[in-house]
């Protein structure tokens, strides 16, 4: 990544994104100053090449953007990231493809924002299949009505990447991705507003599309393969980014409140009760660091050759992996930085609060589940055991 991305999502972060944290988490509202100043940046096309107007980042680089925006507000670093990993959806697996080509390079001219639309009632929680399909004669336009127990800044977006079956006579299983422009669809929120516990400014609620899909907006490769090689592995990583940015950020204001408790953090002598912490805090969030990088890496190193039989099972088993590892360390984290901060680390008005950070820690856990992550790993390794 050159130094001009880098310096300016870290501008982004520390003169936007950090004051308004607190804030967006309070009143559960999108973080609107920090993605205007990324679209101001040009940042929300940092994924794209640069002959379709974007700055060439690879997911490494990525990843590090996500970690920058982690420290400073969680909400916005995984809005970006998963705005990043839509983006790299298309732009691996839609290339070629006149229309949507062309499409990304609009949308790198005016910054469009992407959400993504693959959570869907009715099929627990399993993006592979969907009960929802694309209905109608050729050569369209079609018509897609979709039912989301959460859609991420929805309501935000300029266009919305969504999971859906073929056709009405379609397997589940059987789906496409399709590209919604923001002309092309409507969205019901249903319910009340999003009010959670954590990642409170992504504005989750679940919400009903009901949208025309343009024939040259649907990406011709099948969806599982689009999931399998980009969305799934992208994402985890760069949430699991994100999450490195929030587990750094509680480290850093726990350090600062036994620094403050002794007046200086020359000659500390921090209290036995709190060694096995402090010991335990920075090996966990060596841990959770070497994760994210060590699997943006890998990822990276496959984009010319994709493994296949036994090595794909295998990566897909490390990938998931990222996931759970990368979710239970940051959960566990934000705690240990509260048990260190004490009762100032508890209270939402100390200088050394890291309430937002645990709360938004939890998230991680409920992303994808890891109760059905945990499923699916013992599915792989009991049907097609990978190799040591």
């Amino acid at each position: 990544m050159t130094a001009q991305p880098q310096d300016a999502v870290r501008r982004v972060a520390e003169e936007v994104a950090r004051p308004m944290a607190d804030t967006v988490d309070r009143d559960a509202r999108f973080p609107r100053e920090a993605i205007d100043a990324l679209r101001d940046a040009g940042l929300l096309s940092a994924a794209l090449p640069s002959e379709l107007g974007g700055m060439e980042c690879s997911v490494p680089a990525l990843a590090v953007m996500c970690t920058t925006l982690g420290r400073a507000c969680a909400s916005t670093g995984m809005i970006f990231a998963m705005h990043q990993a839509q983006v790299l959806c298309l732009l691996r697996h839609a290339r070629g493809q006149v229309a949507i080509e062309a499409w990304l390079e609009r949308a790198a001219r005016a910054q469009w924002l992407v959400a993504s639309a693959t959570s869907e009632a009715g099929v627990g929680g399993d993006i592979g299949r969907s009960m929802a399909a694309v209905e109608g004669a050729d050569p369209g336009p079609y018509r897609l009505t979709k039912l989301c127990p959460t859609l991420s800044y929805g309501c935000e977006a300029d266009a919305i990447l969504a999971t859906a079956r073929r056709s009405a006579q379609a397997a589940l299983s059987d789906q496409v991705l399709v590209l919604l422009e923001r002309d092309d669809y409507s969205l019901e929120t249903l319910g009340d507003k999003w009010d959670a516990l954590g990642m409170r400014g992504t504005c989750s609620p679940s919400g009903r599309i009901v949208a025309n899909v343009r024939a040259d907006h649907i990406v011709d490769e099948p969806c599982r393969e689009v999931l399998a090689r980009t969305m799934v592995p992208s994402s985890h990583i760069l949430w699991g980014s994100v999450w490195l940015g929030l587990a750094a950020d509680a480290v850093s204001v726990a350090w600062s409140r036994l620094g403050a408790e002794k007046g200086s953090l020359d000659g500390l002598t921090v209290p036995s009760a709190s060694n096995q912490i402090l010991a335990e805090i920075h090996g966990q969030l060596d841990l959770l660091r070497s994760a994210v990088r060590g699997a943006a890496t890998e990822f990276e190193q496959h984009a010319d050759q994709w493994p296949s039989g036994r090595a794909a099972s295998a990566y897909a088993l490390r990938i998931r992996n990222v996931k759970l590892v990368c979710s239970q360390l940051v959960a566990g984290i934000c705690q240990n930085a509260l048990l260190l901060c004490g009762a100032a680390g508890y209270a939402n008005t100390s200088e050394h609060s890291v309430n937002r950070h645990v709360r938004d820690a939890l998230s991680a856990l409920v992303m994808v589940g890891n109760d059905r992550i945990a499923t699916l790993n013992a599915r792989t390794v009991l049907l097609a055991p990978p190799e040591p």
